[in-house]
């Protein structure tokens, strides 16, 4: 019996190879095609991480849709799915199927398999709208009728009126990751979760004025605990489905967010986006309508607030690495997040003007990091929408901290 498994996965591994070699002619047949003005392409769309899965194939149709390319591409999905109702949308706009993957493969075994790839996004861009095309292209995945309908009918169940407004509360915790593989050590991911109490009170504020409060999540660590009953802990519910993730976070007026990928929902829908306790900061999302206020990283020994140097240097990944750099992180404070979120309010209410310090401010530490992102190994910063800003009053609060300092050097 101790030998069953690995004579399973060799008799696994022959099948494939002999898979390989039967389908090398039907790719042959297709490449040749290209001759007689038919180009077949083949793709793969990763579905196991929501971010990835959500932005790759939208700028994908809404790059094709400027190219006007004519050619024939198919689809595999790899991964388990992270959302079901969004493969479904894709299967609107794309040929997808698992045969896919075999011809993906064979054609990999011949010369000049890239020129029969379809490369959704270079990979070097890490799934942003590097060239400004959201700006000028119209949403691809589109809702059916029938899908609104049913996504209207559910807040007519809970309450709402026509013109009410609503906003999404995505707020990440250890929870979810730890579903996908138990047996695997997420902890490295600490360091981006955020307490969903601290999220209280601009909630409470949203719903003072008027908007309905939807906490989201597919799995969540405990229950958001708000009393307002414009409040609805939808994540802890047992009306939450894949279908309503989507909807929700596609047709909200605000979205809040701690960075996670339900997020690019709203992203791709041109959803106004507060991003608090946001970390790295080098992955600021300037490319999309939002308004950051990062996560508080200081020095351990000295206590001091990093500059704005500083946060571009130590983009890390990992809590261990912030550690082991003596970096300590501090999340928001309630109030502070709070004030990001009413600021944002007041964006699309139009009635936020920044004064002219206010925007001088804006401008230059924004002009600072895609200065200093470009002297990174790995760089995230290449379009910025014109909308894009920092949360005013955590400059007004840190200017002076995160400013480079000729005796800043002392840790």
């Amino acid at each position: 019996m101790k030998f069953h498994i690995p004579i399973v996965k060799s008799v696994s591994r022959q099948m494939i190879t002999i898979l390989l070699i039967l389908t090398l002619p039907t790719v042959l047949i297709l490449r040749a095609c290209r001759y007689l003005g038919l180009h077949f392409r083949f793709g793969e769309i990763k579905a196991y991480i929501l971010g990835h899965f959500v932005f790759d194939i939208e700028y994908y149709l809404r790059k094709r849709s400027l190219d006007g390319s004519d050619s024939i591409d198919l689809f595999f999905i790899s991964g388990d799915v992270s959302n079901a109702q969004w493969l479904k949308m894709i299967k609107r706009n794309v040929y997808v199927s698992p045969v896919i993957k075999i011809l993906f493969k064979s054609n990999r075994l011949l010369p000049n398999y890239q020129m029969y790839e379809v490369e959704k996004i270079p990979q070097k861009v890490h799934s942003r709208d590097y060239e400004g095309i959201f700006d000028t292209t119209e949403l691809q995945i589109r809702f059916t009728k029938e899908e609104d309908n049913e996504g209207k009918e559910f807040l007519r169940y809970l309450g709402l009126e026509n013109n009410d407004k609503f906003a999404c509360l995505i707020v990440r915790d250890h929870a979810y990751k730890n579903s996908l593989l138990k047996n695997r050590d997420w902890s490295y991911h600490d360091y981006r979760d955020s307490n969903i109490d601290a999220y209280i009170e601009a909630a409470t504020a949203l719903a003072g004025k008027g908007y309905w409060v939807f906490r989201m999540g597919k799995v969540v660590d405990r229950p958001f605990v708000a009393t307002h009953p414009r409040v609805i802990d939808y994540a802890s519910s047992e009306v939450r489905s894949d279908f309503l993730d989507v909807w929700l976070t596609a047709r909200c007026a605000i979205c809040i967010s701690t960075g996670t990928g339900l997020d690019e929902i709203s992203g791709i829908n041109s959803v106004p986006t507060v991003f608090t306790n946001l970390l790295p900061l080098t992955h600021i999302p300037l490319y999309k309508f939002s308004l950051t206020v990062p996560k508080k990283l200081v020095w351990g020994i000295s206590g001091r607030l990093l500059t704005i140097d500083e946060y571009m240097q130590h983009g890390h990944i990992s809590s261990d690495e912030y550690e082991k750099e003596g970096i300590k992180i501090i999340d928001l404070t309630s109030e502070e997040i709070c004030a990001a979120v009413m600021e944002m309010e007041l964006v699309i209410t139009g009635q936020n003007g920044l004064d002219p310090i206010s925007f001088e401010r804006q401008e230059k530490l924004i002009q600072m990091i895609f200065a200093l992102d470009l002297k990174n190994k790995r760089r995230f910063q290449y379009h910025r929408d014109a909308r894009a800003r920092i949360g005013s009053d955590f400059l007004d609060q840190y200017w002076d901290d995160l400013m480079p300092q000729v005796d800043s050097t002392a840790v």
